[in-house]
Order: structure tokens, then C-alpha cells, then sequence
């Protein structure tokens, strides 16, 4: 899956929505050499261990959301991540899917 550039209208030429664009979407997203699950996965841990709930929230509903990543491969990163990032990173990343998740499933039941 490649992920095209936001917009060129939204940002101006040198903003900085120009550059995380060009950056984030054009140029990252659309390597070649990992798979778009692969890269979702590293960056989801990035940000776990960084504390970064707000952004790993937004990257995990999208992962979900394209079908990327399900509620199995989400749990074994949060075992993952507590393991090797300690338990409060895991416990945190752990509860962010989880929401997720039941969000989710409340959206299909209605």
C-alpha cells in the first residue's frame, strides 16, 4: 500500500505541514524495503516507549482501521513493549489498544 502526500494546498511551500508531509507520507511511507505492517509496528513502538499516547493512539485507530494490525497483533506488542520497554509502557500501550478496540466494537453493534 503507498500512502500519497497530503494535499499541497493545506501547507505552505517550507511549512512545517509541507515538510512532515513530504517526510512522513511521501518519502517514509512509501519505501519499499518494509512492509506497511512492518513500519506501522516500529513506529507504534517508537512512540509507546516515548510515552506518546496521543500519537499512538492516532496510528493504532489507522493500522485498525486499514486492517494493518488486529486486536491479536496489538496485545502481543503490549506484552512486547512491557517486556522489554518496562510494564507502565506496556500497561499504557496495552490500555490505548483495548479502548480501541471496544470502540470499535461498539461502532459494528450499533
Amino acid at each position: 500500500m503507498s500512502f500519497p502526500a497530503p494535499d499541497s494546498t493545506l501547507f505552505p511551500e517550507g511549512s512545517f505541514g509541507d515538510f512532515a508531509g513530504l517526510v512522513g507520507f511521501e518519502h517514509l511511507w512509501n519505501r519499499g524495503t518494509l512492509t506497511t505492517r512492518e513500519r506501522r509496528m516500529i513506529i507504534l513502538t517508537v512512540l509507546a516507549c516515548f510515552g506518546r499516547d496521543d500519537i499512538t493512539q492516532m496510528h493504532m485507530g489507522s493500522a485498525i482501521d486499514l486492517g494493518d494490525l488486529n486486536a491479536e497483533d496489538l496485545n502481543e506488542m503490549a506484552v512486547t513493549i512491557g517486556a522489554y520497554a518496562g510494564l507502565p509502557r506496556g500497561v499504557a500501550f496495552n490500555g490505548l489498544a483495548q479502548r480501541l478496540i471496544a470502540d470499535r466494537q461498539g461502532d459494528t453493534d450499533e
